[in-house]
């Protein structure tokens, strides 16, 4: 038989196992080992279980290789296990390095992706210069996993010095594990590259580079103190808050704590104030390990750096700084003394109230002392505070008031009551009205005629005819005053009008009274367009908001009560759990109501509370003007719609620019008013606004649809991050007839309600306020609930003005529901 039959019988039987014993195995490996296999007809014993013709295979490969055959045996390799292709590839070591080079090239620049990833694998099994070679194309163009192993090889080879470029080349490419490996080989180098290159991962956003450079960076601050100090100052400033601890961590290793801590005081005075905030922040988070040097810094001679230290110190709220501070109201500095009463007014321990006292006598110190002595709370200060009401200045008997307003002690609503009677100040005795009705709220004592009191003159004292009337019915607690031709005039008590017992007007007389009240501006309005708002203000008296407008006998007015102290939100009975947009610092609060329902009001009571409880800058946009805010904690300024700008539209647009924390616009009348405000409120600011709406879920769908339709899904997405609370009210009578109450629906921007609104289902909102008590939202019927239980409503009235009046349908009388007559309290 001629040998390549005899070859290739011998080569079937052996890839086919085909032997019956050990004798025939043995004689089929004699008869391969002697007929000299090519390399092509030796593949399939390379694949061979049988270990011995694996090693016959590989043999035929080594001595006489073929570019063709190692190619094949590659491209096979793709279906193999795990150990058998590791095995091969070792064989692939052995071959000759240009024709590997052949084959390897071939297969790495073939357009196969498959044939590219065994051509990576096979490379990465070489030796030699080759080894070197496609080890360092892989790292930058093999698969992701492919690319880690080179790398890895690489440096099994080569120490990383001597990869430096390459390493920093990969660390700062952004691959994931690629990067890390890089980065924590660069950590053994000494190289000034690193340290930047650490710095950069420590602010990225991949946490396992951040994990490398933030061990890298610990491990430097000991070794290389100043160069790391000045890094991460940099650092400290930028990023996350997370990022900004740990600098700090890194920093206070770089030297005594009270050296550190001093060139970081020094560094962040340079800074806008946010950021020196969130610094400061976060240093006090270290606890003792800081506070220890900034009270030690408390005596340093930089009164910058005194300063700084205390403004740390104080966030401590720790009672051993007050030794420290008490004796900084001696300091040269008095901007370094206002501070110290600020920090002992936040530590409220009273062990500082005697030197607070003293520093009342400190004209730079005074207010400072006020306020700290009122933070405190303690009785022994009511004296001293007691006697500068005497000051001839307006502005400390007002820090006085405000002062008292934090105290809730008996003995001092007489003094309170006579400060509101006697004062020579308007302000100061609307003030000294305001704390005194609410501390007698506070006390559950009678208030008496607070509120009336505020006014110093009498309506039979004023001369002109329209004033003695507008003072009349502000002493008969009327809500409106309507003036008209051919009747007497009517006012509004407790939600129903009532003529008062005057003589008809004729026409010649509402024209002389009404149109008396306006100025040149206003005039031109009326004769243009027929009608005009404005606000009239009575000195001494109070203040009215007036809309003249011209009917079919006449000029005639509507005049609406402005009480003297703005409302707070226990008389409002607005929600307690609403304060909490004191935390707020961007997005939108919308109120809404119909006509004539109070949004006016509810928009000064949250006014007034943020007015006295935060520093911000409070801008408000009203048409007209209707509550007075004098400064008390924020700064308010207020501009009228007509008088001191075009438009709600163009006063929010100059807005922008004028530093507010706070923009109160009166009324969103157009697409471009709420387009202006959603903007100011994504940029930071906290607008409120009212809308006039009958509903919280109207308020919302009416804020989308004011836009075209191929804006609204846009206006959605900015609305649902945005909103903060929808405040829908309406007013109904009380049960004893005397004034009118609040039934607020409250919807609050919750994830849930977001989500609804950026999916377009706001019909679904109902629901989730059903469910949302908790959350701090509120239905119509459950604030009608809680009036009823508290006595304030009739059964009857909620029944009218219930979503679901079968809820109190049970409470009413029966003749009511049976289309009788109105129960007693109903209005009907």
């Amino acid at each position: 038989m001629p040998l390549f039959s005899r070859k290739r019988g011998a080569l079937q039987q052996a890839v086919q196992t085909a032997w019956r014993n050990d004798d025939e195995r043995q004689e089929l490996l004699e008869q391969l080992k002697k007929a000299e296999l090519k390399a092509a007809d030796a593949i399939p014993l390379v694949w061979h279980a049988d270990a011995a013709f694996r090693r016959i295979g590989v043999e035929a490969f080594l001595q006489r290789p073929k570019a063709d055959a190692i190619r094949t045996l590659i491209l096979e390799m793709g279906d193999k296990p795990n150990h058998v292709r590791a095995y091969v590839t070792r064989v692939f070591a052995r071959m000759p390095a240009n024709m590997m080079t052949e084959v390897v090239d071939g297969l790495l620049t073939g357009n196969k992706s498959e044939h590219k990833r065994l051509g990576w694998e096979v490379s990465l099994s070489l030796g030699g210069e080759l080894r070197t070679k496609y080890l360092s194309r892989a790292v930058r163009e093999a698969s992701p996993a492919q690319r880690v192993l080179a790398l890895q090889r690489l440096l099994q080879d080569h120490k990383p010095a001597a990869l430096t470029d390459l390493l920093i080349e990969i660390a700062q490419s952004g691959q994931g594990k690629l990067s890390a490996t890089a980065l924590q080989a660069l950590a053994e180098i000494q190289d000034d590259r690193i340290v930047d290159l650490m710095v950069q991962a420590f602010m990225g956003e991949d946490a396992t580079l951040r994990e490398v450079a933030s061990r890298y960076l610990r491990d430097a601050a000991a070794q290389r103190p100043k160069e790391l100090r000045a890094k991460m100052m940099e650092l400290m400033s930028a990023g996350e808050d997370a990022n900004r601890r740990l600098s700090v961590e890194i920093l206070l290793q770089t030297g005594p704590a009270i050296e550190v801590l001093t060139d970081v005081l020094v560094f962040s005075r340079e800074l806008v104030g946010w950021l020196r905030t969130r610094i400061l922040e976060t240093l006090q988070t270290f606890g003792d390990e800081v506070l220890r040097p900034a009270v030690q810094l408390l005596n340093h001679p930089d009164e910058e750096v005194r300063t700084a230290a205390l403004v740390l110190a104080e966030g401590f709220k720790d009672p051993r700084l007050v030794g420290p501070v008490t004796r900084l109201l001696n300091d040269d500095d008095w901007w370094l003394r206002v501070i110290a009463c600020e920090t002992l007014g936040r530590l409220g321990d009273e062990r500082a109230v005697p030197q607070l006292i003293q520093a009342l006598e400190d004209d730079d110190t005074r207010w400072a002392a006020i306020d700290a002595l009122a933070a405190i709370g303690s009785n022994t200060a009511l004296k001293p505070l007691s006697k500068l009401l005497r000051s001839d200045r307006q502005e400390v008997r007002l820090e006085v008031i405000k002062a008292f307003s934090r105290f809730t002690d008996k003995r001092l609503l007489p003094l309170l009551k006579a400060v509101q009677e006697k004062d020579p100040s308007s302000e100061v005795r609307t003030r000294a009205g305001e704390v005194f009705r609410d501390m007698a709220n506070r006390l559950q004592v009678d208030a008496g005629d607070a509120e009336a009191g505020t006014a110093a003159v009498s309506s039979k004292s004023l001369s002109k005819p329209i004033d003695k009337l507008l003072a009349l019915i502000r002493e008969q607690g009327a809500s409106d005053l309507h003036v008209t031709v051919d009747e007497p005039p009517f006012v509004r008590m407790t939600g129903g009008l009532e003529r008062m017992e005057m003589k008809p007007l004729t026409a010649e007389q509402t024209e002389a009274s009404i149109l008396g009240l306006l100025d040149a501006r206003q005039r031109r309005i009326f004769e243009e367009g027929g009608q005009v708002d404005l606000c009239y203000s009575i000195p001494e008296v109070g203040r009215y908001r007036v809309n003249v407008f011209r009917q079919r006998k006449g000029v005639c007015a509507a005049f609406r009560v402005i009480p003297n102290v703005p409302p707070t939100f226990a008389d409002l009975r607005l929600p307690g759990h609403l304060t909490e947009l004191l935390d707020y610092h961007q997005g939108i609060i919308v109120v809404s109501g119909p006509a004539g329902s109070g949004k006016s009001t509810t928009l000064a009571a949250i006014i007034n509370l943020i007015n006295e409880s935060k520093p911000d800058h409070v801008l408000t946009l009203e048409d007209p003007i209707e509550f007075v805010h004098p400064v008390k904690t924020a700064l308010v300024n207020q501009r009228e719609v007509g008088s001191h700008t075009e438009s709600f539209a163009r006063a929010l647009r100059g807005a922008l620019r004028e530093d507010p924390d706070v923009i109160m616009v009166g009324e969103m009348r157009d697409t471009q008013t709420i387009r202006m405000a959603l903007t100011a409120a994504e940029t930071g600011h906290l607008v409120i606004a009212t809308l006039n709406t009958t509903s919280a879920i109207q308020t919302v769908e009416r804020l989308i649809t004011a836009f075209p339709p191929d804006e609204q899904a846009q206006v959605r997405m900015a609305l649902s991050e945005s909103l903060k609370y929808v405040i829908c009210q309406s007013l109904i009578p009380k049960a004893d007839k005397r004034g009118r109450v609040g039934v607020f629906e409250i919807l609050k921007g919750t994830f849930s309600v977001s989500n609804l609104i950026r999916d377009n289902k706001t019909y679904q909102l109902a629901s989730i306020m059903q469910i949302g008590q908790n959350a701090g939202m509120q239905t119509v019927d459950m604030a009608l609930t809680d009036l009823y239980e508290s006595g304030l409503i009739t059964a009857e009235t909620a029944w009218m003005r219930a979503d679901k009046p079968e809820t109190f349908a049970p409470y009413c009388d029966p003749s009511f529901l049976a289309g009788g007559e109105p129960a007693a309290g109903v209005s009907p």
